[in-house]
């Protein structure tokens, strides 16, 4: 087992139906952090709990012919950012480790982010366009 350096986590194979879209990601969210001289943390937590449940939001605003929802939502992350920003670091890497406890709990760590972090938002965000 080789220790995987920017998830803190033991790499484990699982084939590539579950490997492959993780170390995508993996991949995604650290060139996105080079870019924007962010850590992984931060990204991960900006993408997956702010920029994500935004553009449901606006996908909810769209479909409710009303901008409430995005615009609430789009505070609240602001709110945070202003309140967090100078030690929005740390409070990512807070987020992120109980976010890794959370997806740990369920079993296998690299499986359930795959369903929880990628299959279940693009079911979410699926449904609520067809919708």
């Amino acid at each position: 087992m080789k220790k995987n350096r920017d998830t803190n986590f033991q790499y484990v194979p699982l084939g590539a139906i579950i490997a492959f879209p993780f170390a995508i990601t993996v991949k995604i969210l650290l060139a996105i952090g080079k870019v924007f001289h962010l850590s992984y943390n931060a990204v991960n937590i900006i993408v997956w709990y702010m920029l994500l449940p935004l553009a449901w939001a606006a996908i909810l605003d769209y479909k409710l012919h009303k901008l409430i929802l995005s615009p609430m939502w789009l505070l609240i992350c602001v709110g945070i950012i202003i309140l967090q920003r100078k030690k929005f670091n740390q409070f990512c890497d807070t987020m992120f480790r109980l976010s890794q406890i959370f997806i740990s709990s369920f079993g296998n760590y690299y499986l359930w982010s795959v369903i929880i972090c990628l299959l279940l938002p693009t079911l979410i965000t699926a449904v609520l366009l067809l919708c």
